[in-house]
C-alpha cells in the first residue's frame, strides 16, 4: 500500500513488528491531530461522541487501522518489546480518552461524582470491545449501533438521558 519496494522498507524496519507497530502509532497520530483541530473546551455532547466514535472502526479507513492494532495485540503475546510498545501505545490512548473526559467535566457534562480515573478505564474498555466486535462480526455493530452505545454511555456519566 506504500507503493514502495520490500527493500526500501527493509531499509526502515528492522522486521514485521516495527512495521506493524510504525503503522499504528501513525495511525494514532492521525487521530490524536484530528481531535486537536476541535475546539473541545465548548463542545456539546455530539462532538464528545464523534471524538470517542473516532477510534471505532465504522469505516475502511479506520477498520484498517484497527486490524494493524489487532495484530499487535496477537503478536504481542509472544514478544516482550511489542507487548511493551502496545502497553505505551495503550496509556497514550487512555491519557487521550481521560483528557477528553475532563473536557466533558469541564462542562458539566460529566457527573461530578464520577471518579475521571475509572471512567477512563470503563470507556477505554468500551471501545476497544466494540473495537473487536466490529473486526470479528462487522454485522454485529452497524455504525448507528456504536453511535447508539456512546450515547448512552455518555448520558449515563452525566446522570441524563441525552435527547437528541
Amino acid at each position: 500500500e506504500a507503493s514502495t519496494s520490500k527493500a526500501t522498507l527493509a531499509h526502515y524496519f528492522k522486521g514485521q513488528d516495527e512495521l506493524l507497530m510504525f503503522a499504528m502509532v501513525e495511525s494514532l497520530t492521525v487521530v490524536t491531530e484530528q481531535l486537536r483541530t476541535w475546539n473541545l473546551e465548548s463542545a456539546g455532547i455530539a462532538t464528545f461522541e464523534e471524538a470517542f466514535s473516532r477510534v471505532v472502526p465504522t469505516t475502511r479507513a479506520r477498520r484498517r487501522q484497527s486490524e494493524i492494532w489487532l495484530s499487535v495485540v496477537a503478536r504481542s503475546q509472544a514478544k516482550p518489546d511489542l507487548r511493551r510498545h502496545l502497553s505505551e501505545v495503550n496509556s497514550e490512548v487512555a491519557d487521550g480518552i481521560h483528557e477528553i473526559l475532563g473536557y466533558m467535566k469541564g462542562q458539566s457534562l460529566l457527573s461530578p461524582d464520577r471518579d475521571l480515573d475509572l471512567e477512563t478505564m470503563r470507556l477505554h474498555a468500551l471501545i476497544d470491545g466494540m473495537t473487536l466486535h466490529t473486526l470479528t462480526d462487522p454485522k454485529v455493530l452497524p455504525g448507528s449501533a456504536i453511535r447508539s452505545i456512546l450515547h448512552r454511555h455518555l448520558a449515563d456519566l452525566s446522570h441524563a438521558l441525552l435527547i437528541r
